[in-house]
């Protein structure tokens, strides 16, 4: 073997290394999202269904090396990145594809990485996931836990104007504390916009947000000071690379009881997350999908869609209950009904 093809062996095995730990995952379709989760590393994808005629999904963060995005648990003095602490074991709860979630667990602390489909705005279809972040304290003793999320942004890099919220442009490094007025912020460029939650109705919200440069960020194991003002660039590491980053400041975690951050992310819309609800149960999904007419190719993937998503919800029904009520029972008859007249069998 001379040099060159042992060159070439060498590369094919790191790329199918390196592929190996972060190409492949699962995926969890919902609407116009799809849901990536990589098990080997703990990191997950997310993508939106851009164009339905063409099924040409567009990631909403960086999602080439899917490892730039994760979870930082700060337990009492020590910080773990989850998906490469060795103390954490890494698992997939896929009991219910509806809200699917990684597992890190350890003797004891466990953190759960809980996924739930979303509806933003006025849609039939799923746009946006919730993402909850439960810490449990199984172990003998009384923890102070907190979590920072890094998310690696891309879409804004394209332009000079990285993000923006309803009440100003970040253009440079910048902390957001609740006492903002913002309520949302939006990453957006020519392929699409990805729009994250700051502080919703919850008790769940973050202590701070920060946009700041990911690889700044990313270099300590929690936080930075902060610099108003400086920009996304970190020389000579890092040019024009942006990311938003989550803080959820200690909290006291007695053992057997848990704690959970909740943070939200979707499809930029109009109005940010004013009007937010659950991945619509089967009635409601079907008496929206059925009452237009068919008039494209694109409206008949779309009803393809709700369709594949009513047979999911049909599937943890069947699990959780052991058989379909009446009441859903004649919900699905009322939509073959629909179906027949929409796709009639001589058409």
């Amino acid at each position: 073997m001379n040099r060159y093809q042992r060159c070439r062996t060498w590369l094919l095995l790191l790329w199918f290394f390196i592929a190996g730990n972060f190409a492949f995952g699962r995926d969890f379709k919902d609407g116009r999202i799809k849901l990536v989760l990589h098990e080997q590393s703990g990191r997950f994808s997310l993508y939106y269904l851009q164009d339905i005629d063409k099924e040409r999904y567009i990631p909403l963060f960086v999602d080439k090396d899917p490892r730039t995005s994760y979870i930082t648990l700060l337990v009492n003095d020590s910080t773990y990145r989850l998906g490469e602490s060795s103390v954490f074991r890494i698992m997939l709860d896929e009991t219910n594809p509806l809200s699917p979630a990684l597992v890190f667990d350890s003797p004891a602390i466990t953190v759960r990485q809980v996924f739930s489909f979303l509806r933003i705005g006025d849609t039939v279809l799923s746009n946006g996931i919730r993402m909850d972040i439960q810490i449990i304290n199984k172990g003998e003793k009384d923890i102070r836990g907190g979590v920072r999320f890094l998310l690696d942004t891309n879409l804004g890099e394209e332009g000079d104007l990285h993000f923006y919220t309803p009440y100003r442009q970040i253009k440079s490094e910048t902390l957001v504390e609740p006492s903002a007025s913002d309520t949302y912020w939006v990453s957006e460029g020519k392929r699409g916009g990805l729009m994250g939650s700051f502080f919703i109705s919850s008790a769940n919200n973050p202590s701070s947000v920060l946009f700041v440069n990911w690889k700044r960020i990313h270099d300590l194991s929690w936080n930075i000071k902060v610099s108003p003002g400086r920009s996304f660039t970190y020389l000579p590491y890092s040019v024009n690379d942006s990311a938003v980053c989550y803080f959820f400041d200690p909290q006291l975690i007695k053992v057997g009881q848990s704690r959970t951050c909740t943070l939200l992310l979707a499809v930029s819309q109009p109005g940010g997350f004013e009007t937010v609800k659950d991945s619509e149960e089967l009635s409601r999904i079907f008496s929206k999908a059925y009452e237009e007419t068919l008039n494209s190719q694109e409206d008949l993937k779309r009803d393809l869609i709700i369709i594949e998503d009513v047979l999911k919800r049909l599937d943890v029904l069947l699990k959780a209950q052991g058989n379909i009520s009446a009441e859903d029972m004649a919900t699905i008859q009322q939509i073959l009904d629909r179906l027949e007249e929409k796709y009639p069998a001589n058409q």
